[in-house]
């Protein structure tokens, strides 16, 4: 894994405002399971909805402030999240994201989370075995 300090983050711009992030790990040579942990700001009305997530599941721990998660565009029949529909998440909630996604919106005050993504089970079980394996 690749470790980074969380000084001088990353920054986009687009239809959803301006959204900083700051990637903390990220998986290398096929050693883990765990593509990413990033931390992510969005100010006030940001939105969170990256390209290229399908594949991946992913864990979203919000820090501060509060935000609407919505489900993904066109998510897969079995996506939780369809279900539920629109929701309310604020800090200390666990959003748990299935790989057809979902979007968050930030509240008033932004809202700032921990973004830990994952390689589903799937995939997981078809890559070969990790080196350097734990005893």
């Amino acid at each position: 894994m690749i470790v980074t300090p969380p000084a001088a983050p990353s920054r986009t711009f687009g239809g959803g405002g301006s959204v900083t992030w700051r990637c903390l790990v990220r998986r290398g040579m096929l050693h883990s399971e765990t593509e990413s942990v990033d931390v992510v700001r969005l100010p006030a009305g940001g939105v969170f909805a990256p390209p290229g997530t399908e594949g991946i599941e992913s864990a979203w721990l919000l820090l501060d402030g509060s935000a609407t998660l919505t489900p993904h565009p066109t998510p897969p029949a079995a996506n939780p999240v369809t279900a539920a529909g629109p929701a309310a998440v604020a800090a200390g909630d666990v959003v748990l994201v299935p790989a057809g996604g979902a979007r968050l919106t930030a509240g008033p005050e932004g809202v700032e989370f921990l973004w830990v993504a994952v390689l589903p089970a799937a995939v997981s079980r078809a890559l070969p075995p990790r080196s350097p394996v734990a005893p």
